[in-house]
């Protein structure tokens, strides 16, 4: 007894099943409904024969088959189902099966065909060893019964045919055999067939081929051939044997579905933006080129991978929960959003998703396409409109879409090409280019279209396109060739990009280029642009004249066509260094013009790079710096005149840093102090307390101490110095601050000079100052004293003589004579005391309350406003003041309540202002007022003051206005007048 394991998904059919086998009593049959657990039974039992449906759950008939190969059990297996496509007869032959039958027809005929092959199963398994040569050449034959079979000889003689075949092509069993099948091949198809055959060698016998052929009826039908070639064992062909099948209604459904995946293909492939299907579980199926290289692996890899393999965590997700969103939710979806490349990069795109539907109507996954938007996104403020590149296929991508035939009918577009023509898809297909263009337009689509039907590519050209309103606008074509099953051109698919703003932009950029070009030729110094082989490429207006040609004259040729051999090596060598190592480069050098004369220029350049970042070449200015150079030689001609000068001067002339460092000390340091200028230069502050008078010292150190750039007036003090040979000298020191170039304190010049003569001629000149001042203090005494007994002797004159009216006038006059010369003789000792001493630095504020603290100023205020000021003026300063402020009590009437002391700069100068609020002066005696002798009392005080100003180069004068007070203003030079500060 035969016992037989049958699995199907079916009880009913397990059951009827058993119950025509077991009838016999020949069979004994267990049934399972599930394979997996027929897998379990098989490992502690064992049967003769297997049979096994083809579509169950958890697991199929050819993966059931497969396992228990994989196990190692090669019981005969038989595939019993109700699939009968050919693909599912090849898979389950090549993975082992011994045969296959087709569920259907009348049941005790098909049983008894399951019958015979389960008895020819085990017949065969028993004899597998002895009729091996005969299972080979009846293995296809007994395999594939339902199916076209014969065998014929190398010559084409049938030597075997079974009924469907017969039946197949009408022809009684016995016409065929011993005969050559009577039945024509397309002849295109004969070479293939040819190949085919002679292909099937002793190592590789078996092979499949698909043709067409030409029944005796006429009909062409496709057929689809497994052919064995049988060789003896010489190795010598003896027959084929084939197993076949009509597949025509197969094949048309094969080519119309291929169309369709070819225009798909077509469509996606042309799409510059990557397209994806992936499944509810983020699994992808399916994609185009644009997203194999958006993440850097091919289609065959990406297919079973999902998004979280592709993409950072956080945009998974994100992608994972959108699509969620459309699987429960069906729609277009689009929304902007970031997205890693395969280099890592992080870019902006728009995603454009829509669910794809199962046959069932459920969604079965996520159609979509990712448009980078990076570029959108950096310059959206520029852009008044957006590019929405192709999205979901047909009808989400927001660009027009179509395909028409090679006649130019339209066969399908989508929903952005019906607004574009303002017509439904229903009403555009059918119709052709000339009923939605302009006839120049469409004449030049049609000519294009052509261009791909010769030869099929991808084509992208620029042009214009009118819409349903007329209006015309600038468009991008992107098209590529749809072929038919026969490989054959049968279309033109494509899509139009509206490039109106790119197109604006473009116009734009070429103005903006024009406006650099015009910038570049304002700029007076040549400008040039070489690349690494020292070829020009651009230039300006001034590089023209320099080189005296045209730009385009100049464009092409290199630097050695302009330049003198030695010259242009140089510039060569130090365009390689930019080249080499990019940088900004700056360097002086020669260069000659058009007339060959050799001028001094500053070069200055730098690398000009390419998109890719390499170097194009080199970009440069070329400076006229003839005139500088000419300065720059009349500077160093101007300082070595200088610098002799200073160092044969008579005076030490120095300059010291703010750091306290000697810059700069003259050679006639050691002619005045008998120390070398290196002694100043290494120790400048230890030198000079070395030199400089113990009893100076303090006075010396506190100046240098406390300089700083604060201190931006001229100082002047006088200082003893001990020189080398131990001879006392007095110095006069004079400085004064010094700025860079940029008003930066550099630090402060001095020039010290020997005054040692001059003390003494001071010191003599002192002496007789005191000398005549003793003799013109006991004549003033004298004089004074005989002035003193005449007003005696007039007093006893005018007792005597008392109503004598005459002579009293005449002692009157006598009286007022000798009170002038009492004036006089007390005016000379104040004048006498003018120039005696030498000026010096005296605080304004301090010398006008001395002054003031001498009067009765009853109630009358002063207001001092002079600051921190200090004067350089005659020692008898403080007199002017006394004598301003007296005068003012003497003459300035009742009214007076207030005097007032202030300092105003104006311009170049200073002016030391004294005020009152008295009745001030009239015009008529404005200019009067300073002369000796003029006023109501002695008429010398202000001639003093003047005198005494005029000592240190000090004016004053009146400028007040009458019955509003006086205005007295000193004119001070700039170098008289200082800051106050510790010296």
């Amino acid at each position: 007894m035969i016992k037989v394991l049958h699995v199907d998904d079916e009880p009913a059919l397990v059951e009827i099943t058993k119950g025509f086998l077991e009838k016999s009593g020949e069979f004994e049959v267990t049934t399972f409904t599930s394979a997996v657990d027929a897998i379990k039974d098989l490992e502690t039992t064992s049967y003769d024969v297997l049979i096994s449906d083809y579509e169950m759950p958890a697991l199929d008939g050819i993966e059931f088959l497969k396992r228990l190969r994989g196990k190692g059990i090669d019981t005969p297996f038989i595939i019993f189902s109700g699939r009968g496509r050919e693909d599912v007869l090849i898979e389950a032959i090549n993975n082992g099966a011994d045969f296959y039958l087709q569920k259907g027809g009348k049941p005790k005929a098909q049983f008894a065909e399951l019958e015979n092959m389960i008895r020819q199963s085990v017949s065969r398994k028993m004899a597998e060893k002895e009729l091996k040569k005969s299972e080979e050449r009846y293995r296809a034959v007994v395999e594939s019964q339902t199916e076209l079979i014969c065998r014929f000889l190398p010559n084409g003689t049938i030597i075997f045919a079974n009924d469907a075949f017969c039946n197949y092509y009408g022809i009684a069993y016995d016409a065929l055999i011993g005969h050559k099948l009577n039945h024509d091949v397309p002849e295109e198809e004969i070479p293939s067939l040819k190949r085919h055959f002679s292909d099937l060698t002793p190592d590789d016998p078996v092979g499949d081929v698909e043709h067409r052929v030409i029944l005796p009826n006429g009909e062409v039908r496709w057929q689809q051939w497994s052919d064995r070639a049988i060789f003896d064992d010489s190795g010598k062909l003896s027959e084929f044997q084939s197993v076949g099948r009509d597949v025509t209604q197969q094949k048309l459904m094969q080519i119309d579905l291929q169309e369709k995946v070819n225009y798909v293909q077509a469509l996606m492939d042309t799409m510059p933006a990557p397209v994806f299907y992936r499944d509810t579980k983020g699994i992808y199926h399916d994609c185009n080129r644009a997203f194999e290289e958006f993440v850097g692996l091919p289609k065959e890899k990406i297919k079973g991978m999902t998004i979280h393999e592709f993409f950072d965590k956080d945009f998974a997700d994100h992608y994972a929960m959108r699509d969620q969103e459309i699987v429960r939710n069906p729609h277009i979806q689009q929304y902007e959003y970031a997205a890693n490349n395969s280099r890592g990069e992080i870019i902006d795109v728009l995603f454009s998703k829509t669910a794809r539907f199962a046959a069932d109507g459920t969604v079965d996954g996520i159609v979509g396409v990712i448009v980078d938007i990076s570029d959108r996104k950096k310059m959206e403020r520029e852009l008044k409109k957006e590019f929405n590149y192709v999205q979901a296929l047909m009808d989400t991508m927001p660009a027009p879409v179509f395909y028409r035939d090679t006649k130019g009918i339209y066969h399908d577009c989508n929903r952005a090409f019906e607004e574009l023509v303002g017509l439904s898809k229903a009403e555009i297909i059918g119709k052709t280019i000339h009923d939605f263009f302009e006839k120049d337009l469409a004449d030049h689509y049609a000519m294009m279209d052509q261009k791909i039907v010769d030869n099929p590519h991808v084509q992208l050209y620029e042009y214009e396109i009118n819409n349903a309103k007329g209006e015309r606008s600038d468009v991008l074509f992107s098209k590529t060739a749809r072929f038919a099953a026969d490989g054959t051109v049968d279309g033109i698919v494509g899509v139009i990009m509206d490039i109106s703003e790119r197109k604006k932009m473009e116009r734009e950029l070429i103005e903006e280029v024009n406006f650099v070009q015009a910038l570049k030729d304002t700029i007076p110094a040549p400008v040039f642009y070489r690349d690494v082989n020292g070829i020009y490429h651009d230039c300006n207006l001034a590089f023209e004249e320099l080189v005296g040609l045209s730009r385009d004259e100049i464009i092409g040729k290199t630097i050695h066509d302009f330049f003198n051999k030695d010259l242009a090596d140089v510039y060569t060598l130090k365009d390689q260094e930019i080249i080499q190592n990019p940088h900004v480069q700056q360097y002086e050098y020669a260069i000659n013009n058009s007339k060959g004369e050799i001028i001094d220029v500053l070069f200055s350049k730098t690398a000009l790079f390419k998109a890719d970042g390499s170097v194009a070449g080199v970009v440069g200015v070329i400076l006229d710096i003839s005139n500088r150079k000419q300065m720059e030689k009349q500077l160093r001609e101007s300082e070595i005149k200088l610098r002799t000068l200073a160092d044969f001067t008579y005076d030490l002339e120095s300059w010291m840093s703010p750091e306290k460092e000697y810059i700069y000390i003259s050679p006639s340091c050691k002619r005045i102090t008998g120390y070398p200028a290196e002694d100043f230069y290494n120790s400048p502050m230890e030198t000079l307390q070395k030199i400089v008078h113990p009893d100076d010292w303090p006075r010396v150190y506190n100046h240098y101490n406390t300089m700083s750039e604060d201190m931006r007036n001229i100082i002047q003090f006088d200082f003893r110095i001990i020189t080398k040979d131990g001879e006392m000298k007095w110095i006069s020191h004079n400085c004064q601050p010094v700025y860079d170039s940029d008003g930066k304190w550099a630090g402060r010049r001095e020039a010290k000079r020997d005054i040692t003569f001059r003390k003494k001629i001071e010191e003599e000149l002192s002496k007789a100052n005191a000398k005549l001042n003793l003799l013109s203090s006991v004549t003033r005494h004298d004089v004074l004293n005989q002035v003193t007994a005449l007003y005696g002797y007039t007093e006893l004159a005018r007792e005597l003589y008392d109503g004598n009216e005459g002579f009293n006038d005449i002692l009157t006059k006598m009286e007022g004579l000798m009170g002038t010369i009492e004036r006089q003789i007390s005016f000379t000792k104040d004048y006498q005391e003018i120039g005696i001493d030498t000026p010096l630095w005296q605080h304004l504020g301090e010398t006008i309350k001395n002054a003031a603290i001498m009067l009765s100023m009853n109630d009358i205020s002063i207001d001092i406003e002079t600051g921190d000021y200090e004067i350089f003026a005659d020692p008898l300063f403080n007199k002017v003041v006394y004598n301003l402020i007296e005068n003012s009590l003497r003459h300035g009437g009742e009214g007076i309540s207030e005097v007032r002391f202030s300092v105003e700069e104006k311009d170049d100068r200073f002016i030391f202002v004294y005020e009152d609020n008295g009745k001030g002066i009239s015009y008529e005696n404005k200019e009067k007022v300073l002369i000796k002798g003029f006023g109501e009392n002695t008429g010398y005080g202000l001639f003093l003051t003047e005198n005494i100003l005029s000592i240190t180069g000090m004016k004053i004068h009146e400028c007040g206005v009458p019955g509003e007070g006086v205005r007295f203003e000193i004119d001070v030079p700039k170098d008289r007048i200082r800051k106050a500060i510790l010296s």
